[in-house]
């Protein structure tokens, strides 16, 4: 079996890598899911502040998954393009700001379209966590890469879920 590398260099302590990698993997995906289970999590002061229904969220919810599988076969092959270390940083940083969007949205128009443009940056994230576990982590640690990566999805429900007693009940959402 041919050793792994990252980016054309060789890696050292396999195991380690593996956590290493799937940590990275993990809170880039986590961002990009973030805004979409932020949004769910909060749905309650979000409504009442912002003025709209149930349908509504719904359709926000929709959106941001609409448009990221429309755009992922487009930001796969961005990844492709630009590598995944650039793909992961665009994608965390866009995500980031889609929050920051998110954060001072005054009208639900704002709302649904920075979610909707928050999907962007999760389609991009998605393959550039993928090709980095594939290229950096050895093929018999590979199960565990993705496990570990995938986990991420959950950990942002949980997150967003802790949200709501921890601060949007307690300092308001935004």
């Amino acid at each position: 079996m041919p050793a792994a590398s990252v980016d054309g260099r060789p890696v050292t302590g396999r195991l380690a890598t593996t956590r290493v990698l799937g940590s990275v993997a993990v809170v880039v995906v986590g961002v990009c899911v973030s805004p979409v289970f932020l949004v769910g999590g909060l749905g309650v002061q979000l409504q009442q502040e912002l003025r709209f229904g149930a349908a509504t969220l719904g359709v926000a919810a929709a959106g941001f998954f609409a448009v990221a599988a429309v755009s992922s076969r487009v930001m796969g092959s961005v990844v492709e393009r630009i590598g995944y270390r650039r793909g992961m940083r665009l994608a965390a940083a866009s995500s980031s700001l889609c929050l920051l969007g998110l954060a001072v949205a005054p009208c639900t128009g704002w709302m649904l379209a920075v979610l909707w443009v928050a999907g962007l940056p999760n389609a991009l994230g998605q393959p550039a966590a993928n090709v980095m576990i594939t290229e950096g982590v050895p093929v018999r640690r590979r199960g565990l890469g993705f496990g570990v990566k995938q986990s991420a999805i959950p950990i942002a429900t949980l997150l967003a879920g802790i949200t709501v007693p921890l601060v949007a009940l307690t300092i308001g959402w935004r």
